[in-house]
């Protein structure tokens, strides 16, 4: 890198295009470069002839996004060379380009400041203000633009103003004055360090005084856009990169994507715009053609759509099909129909868009592989796949998730009566010292404060802001959840991740075609005052979230946080079943014709079995009508029928025996508690005796629904006064929602109640509930087993004190002990357990 030399010319010329002077006295602050400020060229104003404006929106049409897991590829334009034959001009740098102008209106936002820009992103950890040259491969396809009006604004903060530096004043990394742009690609490099004279150039702050920020100390973002009057140009970006040296660090190559803001970005960026578009890979057909290679469909069925996308004026395009046999039918643009029969609409010439064409109705016929392209226009083609338009089946039920390995990104038990505004302050505060966060920062100072382990977003019109970083990855987990206050409108709430585009409430997606946002607001889990937003990070940002999260909301009531967390779902398999054990004997798989009556042993039953699960496959006409267990001994030797719906799963309905069995087979899961069954020490699988078909049971477990953790095993023995008060005992429990106590009682006690965050239940008034919903009543015995489900007794959730009382209410004075209190870890679902997710 050259010394930078100014004499009284350069200087000056700084001073106008950038608003930066020299003083060794006090610091300096930045200006905005007025429209005034800047001319079009340096001899007066020139007429400019406006170029065609670019149009993005796109038309409404029947449209398809690729799907691997059903479409076939015949050209995705992907590779660095064209895969097919012909003399159109193959292009293999995906570009962003942007219409620039002032000549009146324009369809897109015009990139005239900071927020509407040609380019603009940033990176917390980036810091561009030390690097020598930050630069954007250019290239002017159509109209003028003289450097005068474009600027390259640091972006220090959100409480401040984006810092301006006019390109046609500004230095490249070796001190020179700035290249004009032409219509051969170059490399558009401005250095902050050698473009800013002073050192002591400060950022305004949003309302115009100068900060104590100097520019030359922090820039987390840039900002690349157009100002002045007179202009109007189409430019084309392939890089933006920085220079550090020789070395050349590219930031975006806007490969494998449609807008600037969607996906993954290797430089770190967590938020990143432009007004422009993204044009991928593609072929340029005017006055040309291109025929495709033939596509593999394998055991596909012959498809009965194509899709064709891309941009340009589709008027003179011909599309002309390729079956195994060769080329067949030819049809402009203008004859083609979709699924509907309706004609195709005439595309834009500023976004891509895919469009189906259904072969029948527009006249091909089937077993198409391939086409021929052909365009007296400028179209340009960018993907072209098979499809039968086929969609994958929603989901109904909601994912049950491994409470017990999940990672928190912030439980929000550090407390903060307000959020830093800044990263360094953020980064340096000590709240954060020995905590698994990095920092917590509001740019645009929102009053956000934590307190008493709870996140507050206040009701506003404009917007929360929080930026959360935390030493807790997401990277191995595939879902991300907030427990939010339920009596919330989430429409406002949204968030993003490392790399990912801002996605709202509404379009999380928990499942397949299940929204995170439950249409009954009948939440899977609560907790509390709290639900728990599951929100599958694949499905929603497309990509995995790491350890940073940017989050916004806006609405008219206060939105509260209790935790974030990263989870995946329980997964059992026949090898490895966490916390279950295999049952039944060697001969499974064994078949069960339904025709007749035949019996499985499946094995010795402990005391602390919740369910079974069995893997059953069908013939494609059995159901589980006939399925019933027998259970004996300490049970009475009693028979448990599907058919009448006396077996039941996790979600507390009775199973469904009348839909038939798939072939491919499926998992039936049975709470035991729940159907009935206590003390059996044995049981059997039997099928037949009415009915047709036949099952095949592929293996089987049985498993308690959770891990249990000993929350004391040390004897309690107290006397229950017939009057009076009696403090019992006190239990710290990690977070379980179903607790087991293990008691003896000389008579049934009347008054013992349980104390938990959020009230105090009594048994005897039918307020503690077990697992499957009925009330526990507390006998005399000893050793007596109970187990209490928190959340279905309207108990807070959530690690806490547990306390039992007594007194008050007895007819006499009764001895009570308890020997043994544990909790369950695994169950968190009142709503919809059916569902550990399994593989074989």
């Amino acid at each position: 890198m050259k010394k930078r030399l100014f004499g009284v010319l350069g200087l000056l010329s700084l001073v106008v295009g950038c608003g930066v002077k020299t003083s060794s006295s006090s610091p300096i602050s930045s200006t905005d470069v007025s429209s005034s400020s800047v001319s079009s060229s340096s001899g007066g104003v020139v007429e400019t002839t406006p170029v065609a404006d670019l149009i993005y929106n796109l038309p409404e049409a029947e449209t398809r996004v690729f799907d691997a897991r059903f479409d076939t590829v015949i050209d995705d334009f992907s590779g660095a060379t064209a895969t097919g034959t012909g003399n159109a001009v193959y292009s293999n740098d995906a570009v962003l380009k942007v219409l620039v102008g002032d000549h009146g209106p324009v369809t897109p936002a015009k990139p005239i400041s900071p927020d509407a820009a040609i380019y603009k992103g940033a990176g917390g950890s980036f810091d561009f203000h030390l690097k020598e040259g930050i630069g954007f491969r250019i290239r002017l396809t159509e109209g003028t633009l003289p450097l005068s009006n474009l600027v390259l604004g640091l972006r220090g903060a959100d409480n401040l103003r984006v810092f301006p530096i006019n390109l046609a004043e500004a230095l490249d990394d070796d001190g020179e004055p700035l290249q004009p742009l032409s219509s051969s690609w170059q490399d558009l490099v401005v250095s902050p360090l050698q473009s800013i004279e002073d050192g002591n150039t400060v950022y305004l702050n949003t309302d115009g005084s100068n900060s104590s920020t100097k520019v030359l100390d922090i820039a987390l973002g840039i900002h690349l856009y157009a100002v002045g009057t007179n202009y109007s140009a189409i430019i084309e970006i392939s890089e933006v990169f920085t220079l550090t040296g020789a070395t050349r660090t590219v930031i975006d190559s806007f490969e494998g994507r449609t807008t600037v803001g969607e996906g993954a970005s290797a430089d770190g960026f967590y938020w990143r715009d432009s007004t422009g578009r993204i044009v991928k890979h593609n072929v340029s057909l005017k006055d040309k053609e291109y025929t495709t290679v033939l596509a593999d469909i394998g055991d596909h069925a012959p498809y009965e759509k194509l899709v064709i996308s891309g941009l340009g004026d589709s008027s003179g395009l011909s599309v002309r099909v390729n079956h195994e046999g060769g080329l067949g039918v030819s049809k402009t643009w203008a004859e083609l129909k979709n699924s509907k029969g309706d004609l195709l609409p005439a595309t834009v010439n500023g976004a891509s868009q895919n469009y189906v064409i259904d072969l029948e109705n527009s006249g091909y016929g089937a077993n198409v592989l391939g086409v021929k392209l052909t365009s007296t226009t400028e179209f340009r083609v960018d993907n072209i796949f098979l499809t039968s338009l086929e969609v994958p089946e929603a989901s109904v039920d909601y994912p049950v998730l491994d409470t017990l390995k999940r990672a928190d990104f912030d439980d929000f038990s550090v407390s903060q009566a307000s959020i830093d505004t800044s990263y360094e302050a953020a980064t340096a505060n000590s709240v954060f010292t020995d905590t698994n966060l990095n920092y917590r920062i509001s740019y645009n100072a929102s009053p956000i404060s934590v307190s008493e382990g709870v996140g507050h977003f206040p009701a506003t019109e404009a917007y929360d802001h929080l930026v959360i970083g935390s030493k807790t990855s997401g990277l191995a987990y595939d879902y991300i959840v907030f427990a939010v206050s339920k009596t919330t409108n989430l429409s406002g709430f949204r968030f993003s991740g490392s790399g990912t585009e801002i996605v709202y409430a509404n379009n999380f997606w928990a499942a397949e075609g299940l929204k995170s946002i439950p249409e009954s607001e009948d939440y899977p889990y609560v907790d509390g005052d709290f639900v728990w937003l599951i929100i599958d990070v694949q499905l929603t940002f497309g990509k995995a979230l790491n350890d940073e999260l940017v989050l916004y909301y806006t609405g008219g009531t206060e939105l509260l946080i209790d935790t974030i967390f990263f989870a995946n779902t329980i997964i059992w398999t026949e090898a490895d079943a966490y916390n279950a054990s295999p049952i039944g004997t060697d001969t499974l798989p064994a078949d069960f014709d339904t025709t007749g009556y035949v019996g499985e042993y499946l094995g010795y039953l402990e005391s602390d079995i919740d369910g079974i699960a069995l893997f059953i496959k069908g013939d494609g006409v059995a159901n589980l009508s006939t399925l019933r267990f027998y259970l004996a001994e300490a049970m009475g030797d009693v028979r448990l029928y599907a058919n009448t719906s006396a077996v039941k799963g996790f979600d507390g309905k009775s199973i469904d025996f009348e839909s038939v069995v798939p072939i491919e087979g499926m998992w039936l899961e049975i709470d035991l508690r729940a159907s009935g069954v206590v003390g059996a020490t044995n049981i059997n699988i039997e099928l037949g005796g009415w009915g047709t078909g036949t099952l095949t049971v592929q293996y089987a477990v049985k498993f308690a629904l959770g891990r249990e953790h000993f929350v004391s095993d040390t004897s309690v023995n107290v006397t229950i006064p017939a009057s009076g008060y009696q403090y019992v005992g006190g239990y710290d429990l990690l977070g379980g929602q179903v607790v087991r106590i293990v008691y003896s009682a000389s008579s049934a006690p009347v008054s013992v109640r349980i104390a938990y965050p959020g009230g105090e239940k009594w048994f005897s008034r039918g307020e503690v509930k077990a697992p499957n919903g009925d009330a526990v009543s507390l006998v005399a015995g000893t050793d007596v087993e109970i187990y209490i489900d928190l959340v279905k007794s309207g108990l807070t959730f959530g690690a806490g004190a547990l306390h039992i009382h007594s007194g008050g209410d007895e007819v006499s004075d009764i001895t009570f002990s308890i020997s043994e209190v544990s909790e369950n870890l695994r169950i968190l679902t009142p709503a919809y357990a059916l569902a550990y997710s399994k593989v074989s």
